[in-house]
């Protein structure tokens, strides 16, 4: 079932911040399911839709979401925006030091559960 969510990038900011030891989020992240997906009306040339999406999953009983931006190319090709540009309400920590990750430590490890994800599936349901 395709649901449209309204901006999940937005969605996801208004969430409460939730900090988590990396080992923790990797095992929290196969309970990640899909929340929706927004499909934008005015689109650049060359692109046939484009939209965001919106997962989510809890950890520490807190809802954690992982939104991003995605184009459906001409040839039906469904990619993501920008791999660098992934929003999320998680904080993530190294498990030994606690110290907190920087942004390229984090947006690596969202981009690794992003790809094990289906989400080109929902994508191509919505549109």
């Amino acid at each position: 079932m395709t649901v449209a969510v309204p901006s999940p990038v937005r969605r996801v900011k208004s969430w409460a911040p939730v900090a988590a030891a990396l080992r923790h989020w990797q095992e929290s992240s196969a309970g990640l399911r899909y929340v929706g997906t927004s499909v934008y009306t005015h689109v650049p040339k060359g692109i046939r839709r484009r939209g965001q999406v919106l997962w989510a999953t809890d950890v520490y009983d807190s809802k954690v979401g992982i939104a991003w931006g995605w184009a459906c190319m001409q040839g039906g090709g469904v990619v993501m925006l920008n791999p660098m540009s992934v929003t999320t309400n998680l904080a993530l920590v190294d498990d030994d030091s606690g110290d907190p990750l920087n942004f390229s430590q984090v947006m690596c490890c969202l981009n690794a559960i992003i790809y094990s994800l289906p989400w080109q599936e929902h994508i191509r349901g919505a549109i």
